[in-house]
Order: C-alpha cells, then sequence, then structure tokens
C-alpha cells in the first residue's frame, strides 16, 4: 500500500474508501488505457486524494470540498517530499475534480479525475441508492451525464451503465444523452 493510500484511508471511512475512492482510483486508471501521454502517478494520486475532506468538514460543506481536499493533499504531499512538478499537476486533479463547479479541468489528468469520479457514481449506483435514495442518486447521474468534462469513452460506459441502472430500478435517468 502506498502512502498516498495510507493517508487517505486515515482521513475517510473505510466504506467510503471502499466504495467510491476505490472505484474512483479503478476508474481513473482504467481511462489512462486510452491516454497513455497521461501521467499515471499524477492521475493515481488526484484520484485517491480527491474527496479526502469530503466527510471530514472544516470547510463551508460539501460543495467547498475540492478545495479543502487540495490544501489537505498539497501539505501532504509536500511533507512527504512529492516531485514538485507532479504537486501542481495532483493538486488541478483535486480542486478540478467537481465538474459542476469552477475550476475546469485544464489538463488531460485532470479531465481523468474527474470523469472517473463521475463514472464512478454510476458503478456504484446500487450503494448510492442504499444510502441517498433513488430520488437524490438520479439527481446526481443526471448531473454527471451532463458534464461538458466527461472524457468520451467515460461518457459511453456511462450510458450502458444508465440503462443498467434504468432497467433495474423501473425509471427513466436521462431522455436524449448526447
Amino acid at each position: 500500500m502506498s502512502q498516498v493510500e495510507k493517508f487517505a484511508r486515515t482521513k475517510l471511512p473505510k466504506i467510503f474508501i471502499n466504495n467510491h475512492v476505490k472505484k474512483v482510483v479503478q476508474e481513473a486508471l482504467w481511462l489512462c488505457k486510452f491516454y497513455p501521454e497521461a501521467d499515471k502517478e499524477v492521475v493515481k494520486t488526484g484520484a485517491w486524494l480527491h474527496d479526502v475532506t469530503h466527510l471530514v468538514g472544516g470547510y463551508k460543506g460539501k460543495d467547498e470540498h475540492n478545495i479543502a481536499s487540495s490544501k489537505t493533499a498539497k501539505e501532504f504531499l509536500t511533507s512527504i517530499n512529492f516531485d514538485k512538478n507532479k504537486l501542481k499537476k495532483v493538486i488541478h486533479c483535486i480542486k478540478a475534480h467537481r465538474t459542476s463547479t469552477p475550476p475546469e479541468p485544464r489538463t488531460k489528468e485532470a479531465k481523468i479525475v474527474a470523469s472517473a469520479d463521475n463514472l464512478a457514481h454510476f458503478v456504484m449506483a446500487d450503494f448510492l441508492v442504499k444510502r441517498m435514495g433513488l430520488k437524490r442518486v438520479v439527481k446526481k447521474l443526471r448531473r454527471d451525464l451532463r458534464s461538458k468534462f466527461m472524457l468520451p469513452e467515460a461518457s459511453e460506459k456511462a450510458r450502458r451503465l444508465t440503462t443498467n441502472i434504468e432497467k433495474r430500478y423501473k425509471i427513466k435517468i436521462y431522455g436524449e444523452i448526447k
């Protein structure tokens, strides 16, 4: 287990790590296969740390967890002498992972982490429905499907997963998916 993974595990509950963070890491590494120019270490580090303060507090609410998580990640990564050039890229991945709020993901690595975060919601839909209720999950998935930052491979996988979710729950998540 890497230092980054160990750190994330000290900040977040096991259930959140297993049902969200690990899925984001998995989907991010899957997306890296389509983008060999992307720095996998940056992507993997950003994926592990993107939500590191999401459930902790100490900021104005979940809407700003991307900023709080980037600050916590920067402090941690600096303390372990993480490569300074890669550090800036990781911090951008974390700040830009919330595709519904600024900043926009500008780098390939940030687009991968943001897409993987959105995609993880589809992968873990059953878990989310049990925790949040169907109505809130449908709203979240609709928002994710509309994201203009989803990479094409992630959008395609989300569309396939949406079909399965719609059948399983006998609902319509989104009409015309572009």
